[in-house]
């Protein structure tokens, strides 16, 4: 199970709408690779071609895109709409640091209209705590009275 999906098991617990926010963006060629499939697949009625080209589609060459460069899962209720980076514990300083500079104006924008950001960091625990092994340290980002981002104190 990846950071993303153990992040929207737990967000859809105490969230009514919870959705992911990125996705692949497959290179131009294989775009092209699998637009030819399809149309052939089509035609001949294979279904395992099917799923092999689909699984193609979202593992093939290109990248996975974050909704503002930034964003994995949105959960909307609970009167607010919370925005979360996905990642592991070792990876989550990068993450906070990768928002706080090189995506600072879409943060400022999500943060500013009153928006919640967090950054969720799973980690793999030798004990279970309430039946899981699997826990996260979640940091949420604040705007900072000088206007910029900060790691709320806990």
């Amino acid at each position: 199970m990846t950071p993303t999906q153990r992040t929207l098991k737990a967000l859809r617990e105490t969230y009514p709408h919870v959705a992911v926010a990125e996705y692949w963006q497959p290179s131009f060629a294989a775009r092209q690779v699998v637009d030819e499939a399809m149309s052939w697949a089509k035609s001949s009625s294979t279904s395992g071609l099917l799923r092999a080209i689909a699984s193609l589609e979202r593992t093939g060459p290109g990248k996975r895109q974050d909704l503002f460069g930034f964003l994995d899962v949105v959960a909307i209720g609970r009167g607010t709409t919370l925005g979360v980076q996905c990642t592991s514990t070792a990876n989550l300083s990068a993450r906070i640091s990768k928002i706080q500079t090189e995506r600072q104006d879409e943060a400022l924008a999500w943060l500013s209209d009153g928006n919640r950001l967090e950054v969720w960091g799973w980690k793999k625990y030798v004990a279970r705590v309430d039946g899981k092994l699997w826990r996260p340290t979640v940091r949420r980002l604040v705007l900072a009275s000088n206007g910029a981002i900060s790691v709320e104190s806990e």
